[in-house]
């Protein structure tokens, strides 16, 4: 599922802002006993959405998404938020209830969406420090995606002290850029090592090369 957000990003600058409902819907069904998802069916919904061809998109992932599968939900979730008609209230609606159940690439999707709706034009602090919970939740299961927009937030939201981790960042980023090669061309890495003592960046890096993240995904 990794490709599939990652190459979101190019949508970034394009995604519309919209308001996120207040109260997330209840979580969907639990997921366990059921037959394996119809990855033909998910893989031509997927296809559609690089398309830009939202009726087939919807049509091929809805079924899957209320059978209750999560990448499914993801890729829905995606559909909804950028291709027109833009739809953000059902992206949420789709989506919030797959990161309540602990699936890391939903709550790496709904981390992302927090970003772009709150976290550029349109200012809130409050979602966006919700977004940084979102992500940091994925990100402990080990997901890059979420470590890489978490270190990109960390260092433009400028947050209160007392909800900044610099330290933490810096994990993140150095455990990513060992093993993912997304281009930092704003040299995230760097900017975070300038922010803390040498001391700190040295433990860091010896931490996040004997992390094995164990992933809490249902």
């Amino acid at each position: 599922m990794r490709g599939f957000w990652m190459g979101c990003l190019a949508l970034l600058l394009a995604a519309c802002a919209q308001q996120v409902p207040t109260e997330p819907p209840p979580p969907q069904a639990s997921a366990a006993q059921k037959p394996p998802m119809d990855m033909e069916r998910y893989q031509q919904g997927v296809n559609a959405f690089w398309r830009r061809d939202r009726a087939a998109a919807i049509e091929l992932l809805t079924p899957l998404a209320e059978a209750g599968y999560p990448k499914a939900s993801d890729a829905l979730a995606h559909v909804y938020y950028h291709l027109i008609p833009v739809d953000t209230a059902k992206a949420y609606a789709i989506i919030y209830p797959v990161a309540q159940q602990g699936d890391a690439d939903a709550q790496a999707t709904l981390g992302n969406f927090l970003i772009m709706s709150y976290c550029g034009r349109v200012w809130k602090m409050t979602k966006c420090l919700e977004a940084a919970d979102w992500l940091t939740k994925s990100a402990d299961q080990g997901n890059i995606f979420a470590m890489y927009r978490l270190a990109r937030l960390e260092i433009t939201a400028n947050f209160p002290s007392e909800h900044s981790d610099l330290k933490k960042m810096y994990f993140y980023e150095y455990y990513r850029k060992s093993r993912d090669p997304i281009t930092d061309i704003w040299g995230t890495l760097d900017s975070l090592r300038r922010q803390i003592s040498p001391e700190d960046a040295a433990e860091m890096e010896r931490a996040a090369k004997a992390w094995e993240p164990k992933p809490t995904s249902p």
